[in-house]
Parts: C-alpha cells; structure tokens; sequence
C-alpha cells in the first residue's frame, strides 16, 4: 500500500520540497514555512509505521526531549503535527511530521566518509 506524499502540511503553511534524508523511522525533506518565509527541516513519519502506537510514542518522545532543549548543537524544533492522506487504495491514513531548524551542509556521515574517522 502506497501512500502519496502530499505536496503541503499544515493546511499548506509547509510547502515541501526535495527529500534530503531517510532513516528506518522518517524522511526529511526541506521545506518552506509560508507563514513566516524562512526554510526549515520536515521529518515525516513513515506511513506505515504511523499507525503502530510503539513507533509513534517514540516519533512523539523524540520531539518532546528535543523540544525541552536549548543547545547550539540542536536543531530546534518549530512545530508538530499529523495529516490525514489517502492511499493509492483510497484509505485514510495519518503522517505524522515535525518541523525543525534547517541547517545548510554536509552531514557527519558525509564528512566521515570523506575523510575518515575524527
């Protein structure tokens, strides 16, 4: 079952842009928050993981711990919340996201790889 991504959240106040990251949980794509034009990070739930409570406990416990710090280290978290999209097979599901910091550059992965262990 495939679930179409949406071009838009948050009734169109994050415009979504290019896929920038995947991990075993989540995306991340850049995006631009409308509202007060600046870009910014959207790490978004994957589908099907969003309606296993285990996952999505932990997707909500992420946001909070990060949401309660306060580090130059950190990316900020700017927003949460959870669209309803349709299915290839015209089910309802949940996408669950969080909105963080944008921060422009290369990943520690990357640098790693490049040049070797630190």
């Amino acid at each position: 079952m495939n679930t179409t991504m949406p071009t838009s959240l948050a009734n169109g106040r994050y415009e979504l842009g290019e896929l920038i990251g995947r991990g075993g949980m989540a995306e991340v794509r850049v995006a631009v928050d409308k509202r007060l034009g600046r870009t910014v990070a959207v790490k978004i739930m994957r589908s099907d993981l969003a309606n296993d409570e285990i996952f999505l406990s932990r997707f909500r416990r992420e946001a909070h711990a990060i949401a309660q710090m306060n580090n130059p280290n950190i990316v900020n978290i700017y927003d949460s919340g959870e669209e309803s999209v349709t299915t290839d097979n015209g089910l309802e599901e949940r996408l669950p996201y969080l909105v963080m910091e944008y921060i422009k550059g290369k990943t520690l992965r990357d640098i790693l790889k490049m040049n070797g262990a630190l």
